[in-house]
């Protein structure tokens, strides 16, 4: 983009606007109009003897004109002028590239005839150019044989008037068939008419393109005298620096500065002894460090060794434990499960033992008490049935007997005391009934709940 704000807009001049249809429609016109008279002297509307022979060649021949006249110079030349915007834009991109700086001018080092003619190659065929003036009149005189061979008449007459007639065909035919050679003739004049007229034409519009487009390309000779300023400008300098240098004040800062050079240099070498000498002694030192270090690292490697094989001979016993220890509890484990099982069974059969004798326990109690309760109420009838009969004979003696009452008070202190004891006996069952019921009522929920644990 820098470069082509540099360059600046191109102005190429205004050629024709012309239409390509138009010119090959001029190009093509005579060679149809004389085909068109030839048809109609075939019809007889121009009276003139033209054979069909001739008018079908001849049509072939206006075919390849045709064809021909594609490639033509005037053709061309005018599909060139249509394509101005995409050669000055071509062109445009072909002098950026080819931009040569000299000084402070740029320009083109490139050439505008060698643009131009690599260019318009793909306007038109050349090959069909060159070969076109000489295949029309070949075509004319190839045509004209054709139609000799066509209309010659077989000389089979045996008087003079009908070999006459006959001759005089024959020359009305050879003198008709030589038009086609004096069409081809015409055409390769026509196409070299055209041809030279269009050339002419391009030339002319190349020159003016060229002309207009001069102050962007650098000729030979513009080239030669900046090459020879430049050249010219550098001697000057180079003239300058050696008057400078042949001064004795130069020469005097030289020395100056060569002599500073060298005391620095002096100074830089002193400073790099006393820097090799340090680096030297601090070279030993760190040689003593790194042998010290070595021998420690040798004892750090035998004590590591040592460790490695008291930590190996470790493994091997932990190793060992193991397959030990997973032996012997494999048969832990087998001697466990069975006897888990066996007392599983024994307290499976404790438990029932232990239902059964519960069982026979309060079948045992339930008949004790209803013994003890039915020898207590025999008991208890018994006493009070003695006691009453004692009592009444008790009764009927002292009423019999009234003699000694010393007896009787001693017999009524005796009965009290039998009372007083039996009520005690009395008391003392009647306890003792109470708590074996109460112990049977514990043990009852005392088994219940072992049952339910």
């Amino acid at each position: 983009m820098e470069k082509e704000s540099e360059l600046g807009e191109i102005y190429l001049p205004e050629s024709g606007n012309r239409q390509s249809k138009f010119v090959y429609f001029k190009i093509v016109l005579v060679p149809i109009l004389v085909y068109i008279m030839c048809i109609l002297c075939y019809f007889d509307i121009i009276k003139f003897k033209v054979g069909l022979d001739i008018v079908i060649i001849m049509g072939l021949m206006l075919v390849v004109a045709l064809a021909f006249a594609r490639h033509s110079a005037e053709l061309g030349c005018c599909l060139f002028e249509q394509k101005k915007d995409i050669f000055k834009k071509e062109l445009k991109n072909y002098i950026i590239k080819t931009l040569l700086t000299i000084g402070k001018e740029r320009k083109s080092n490139g050439s505008f005839d060698e643009f131009a003619s690599r260019y318009s190659k793909d306007v038109r065929n050349d090959n069909f150019a060159a070969v076109a003036t000489g295949v029309f009149p070949m075509l004319g005189v190839f045509g004209t044989f054709v139609s000799i061979g066509i209309s010659m008449p077989v000389l089979s007459s045996a008087d003079m008037l009908s070999l006459e007639s006959e001759i005089t065909q024959l020359f009305a035919g050879i003198g008709a068939s030589f038009y086609l050679c004096a069409y081809g003739v015409f055409l390769a004049l026509w196409w070299i008419f055209f041809e030279r007229y269009g050339i002419s034409r391009f030339e002319r519009l190349i020159a003016r393109q060229k002309n207009a487009t001069m102050s962007f390309f650098w000729t030979s000779d513009e080239i030669q005298k900046r090459y020879m300023q430049e050249t010219l400008g550098s001697f000057e300098k180079i003239g300058v620096i050696f008057d400078y240098v042949s001064k004795q004040e130069f020469f005097k800062e030289l020395d100056n500065v060569v002599q500073k050079k060298f005391d620095n240099f002096t100074k830089l070498l002193q400073t790099e002894e006393e820097a090799v000498k340090v680096s030297g002694e601090h070279i030993k030192q760190t040689m003593d460090m790194l042998i010290r270090s070595q021998r420690d690292q040798k004892d750090m490697i035998k004590i590591h060794a040592e460790i490695i094989n008291v930590l190996n001979l470790f493994n091997s016993n932990i190793k060992e434990l193991q397959i030990r220890w997973s032996e012997s509890y494999a048969r832990l484990q087998s001697i466990s499960d069975e006897k888990v099982a066996k007392l599983d069974k024994t307290v499976y059969n404790l438990g029932m033992n232990i239902i059964k004798f519960e069982r026979s326990l309060e079948e045992f109690s339930v008949n004790i008490l209803e013994k003890q309760q039915l020898a207590l109420d025999g008991f208890k009838i018994a006493i009070v049935d003695g006691m009453q009969a004692f009592k009444d004979a008790f009764d009927e003696e002292s009423v019999g007997k009234d003699s000694s009452t010393v007896i009787v008070e001693e017999l009524k202190k005796s009965i009290q005391e039998i009372d007083n004891e039996a009520n005690i006996a009395l008391e003392m069952l009647e306890k003792t009934d109470f708590e074996t019921i109460s112990k049977s009522d514990e043990e009852e929920s005392k088994s219940s709940d072992e049952k339910k644990d």
